[in-house]
């Protein structure tokens, strides 16, 4: 990774932010995402640093609690009331499709957080905010944490 494009990438956050949360905000929820009484965030690494910085910063705010899990097994508090956010930029990551299988043979609310790959093909039937291709995943950092911003603030719009 060039100094140029780390140098472009820090210069275009705060766009990369605002577009992550429109899409974020603007995406299409069913009702009974609405209804939730936890989030489980499933990330590691650099896909996995939003969440944990949107954990800190709604900490107070949040209506519901926000866990964060890097590798399966789920934990046992994860049921039809709990949102699974999945995010793996590659859409790749063993450990997050690790995750996505048990989401999906459950059956549980799920938002997947990628810019392709594996994940993005389990969840095509799902819901899925597609991340721009072509970074590394701590360069896109905006993207993840823009989109998870406002796809809180689309569930509990109080937030």
């Amino acid at each position: 990774m060039s100094e140029k494009f780390v140098r472009q990438t820090l210069l275009a956050f705060p766009n990369h932010l605002a577009e992550g949360y429109a899409q974020g905000k603007n995406l299409s929820l069913p009702l009974d995402y609405r209804k939730v009484q936890r989030i489980l965030f499933a990330g590691v690494g650099g896909s996995g640093v939003g969440g944990q910085m949107v954990k800190q910063i709604l900490r107070d705010r949040l209506p519901v609690p926000f866990e964060i899990i890097s590798t399966p097994p789920l934990p046992r508090f994860v049921d039809q009331n709990t949102l699974v956010i999945l995010s793996s930029y590659s859409g790749n990551t063993r450990e997050t499709l690790g995750v996505a299988q048990t989401v999906c043979r459950q059956n549980l609310p799920a938002i997947a957080l990628t810019s392709g790959g594996e994940l993005e093909a389990r969840f095509s039937q799902k819901l899925v905010l597609s991340l721009p291709t072509g970074f590394q995943p701590r360069c896109a950092l905006g993207y993840l944490l823009g989109n998870l911003l406002g796809l809180l603030e689309n569930l509990f719009p109080q937030v």
